[in-house]
């Protein structure tokens, strides 16, 4: 699983809002060696980081295979508590 993970080149991560809706943007990430994911946002739209800070539980949909070079690539879903 964690081989297909690394294929995918982007993903949506999904945070909490104030009222406790979810969001999701798309993001760029990485997979580290130890399993967390080091995961990038632009200066200019820091409200991830900002939702993270006041509600660490986070989920990241790996939905686009494009340029993953899988040819029959699953979705898959993580979640967790992100810092």
């Amino acid at each position: 699983m964690s081989e297909m993970i690394d294929a995918y080149r982007t993903c949506e991560l999904a945070t909490l809002t104030r009222s406790g809706s979810p969001v999701a943007w798309p993001t760029t990430g990485l997979r580290l060696d130890d399993g967390t994911f080091l995961l990038t946002t632009s200066l200019g739209y820091p409200q991830k980081a900002f939702n993270i800070r006041r509600d660490g539980r986070v989920a990241l949909l790996f939905s686009d295979p494009t340029a993953s070079g899988l040819d029959e690539p699953a979705q898959i879903l993580v979640r967790g508590v992100a810092t």
